[in-house]
């Protein structure tokens, strides 16, 4: 029983030494420092934080950019509808008549909607509110309705003796999609719908004549921010 004993006392004592020597000679070698000894809880992401996050040379890019996104620019023999369409950034194929060598976005860090233009028909303005719905951006709602969770935002539209109806941005819904901690990898298209409720299509009229009825067309303006590179931290790396 005393041999047990004293290889408990041993063992103990050559963790102390042990932690010692790592404390004197290795400690200064560890890519971060432990919280000092003290009888207040340690200070884990405060100003004096010992255990720092994982730093990057990505800011917010200060220069936004934004699109316009126009449904007579769709293909209107693949999308008749102008409540639901899609426009590609990138003409990479035939078939979008208006299409151009656009701009693939990388790196996003947030969408925001900044305005939306509907024509005013087929009694819209009764509806309460629109959903819209961009199929590249996840849905920003928590509801136990599906449609919902699709949804971009809810639009709610100002009454207007006009052929069109623009957006109401005083109630309140969020109109801004932010993605942190990780960024959105890409957009080079943009899926639009517009719709009820319950998820369905909302109807403005059919538009797959000849030619392009303007009466019926929506549109919606899209503020894009990016992260880029640092170029402060950059040039401090430079001999100047």
């Amino acid at each position: 029983m005393e041999n047990s004993y004293q290889a408990i006392i041993d063992s103990s004592q050559r963790f102390v030494g042990l932690e010692q020597n790592m404390s004197i000679n290795t400690l200064g070698q560890l890519p971060y420092s432990l919280p000092p000894t003290t009888s207040k809880p340690a200070n884990l992401w405060g100003q004096d934080a010992w255990l720092q996050l994982p730093q990057s040379n990505l800011i917010v890019n200060p220069k936004s950019d934004y699109v316009t996104i126009n449904s007579s620019d769709r293909d209107r023999k693949k999308w008749p509808s102008t409540s639901d369409f899609c426009i590609k950034l990138i003409d990479d194929e035939p078939g979008q008549p208006n299409g151009v060598v656009g701009k693939r976005y990388r790196n996003i860090q947030s969408v925001k909607l900044l305005s939306a233009v509907i024509p005013n028909t087929n009694n819209v303005i009764d509806e309460p509110y629109l959903l819209l719905q961009i199929d590249e951006i996840e849905g920003m709602y928590d509801s136990a309705s599906r449609p919902a969770q699709n949804a971009f935002s809810k639009l709610y539209f100002k009454p207007s003796p006009g052929k069109f109806l623009r957006l109401d941005k005083g109630v309140g819904d969020p109109l801004t999609r932010i993605y942190w901690p990780t960024p959105k990898a890409t957009i080079d298209r943009f899926t639009m719908s517009l719709r009820t409720y319950d998820g369905k299509v909302f109807d403005f009229g059919q538009d797959n004549g000849d030619d392009i009825n303007q009466l019926l067309q929506t549109t919606f303006t899209l503020e894009i921010k990016d992260y880029v590179p640092d170029a402060k931290a950059a040039l401090s790396h430079r001999n100047i």
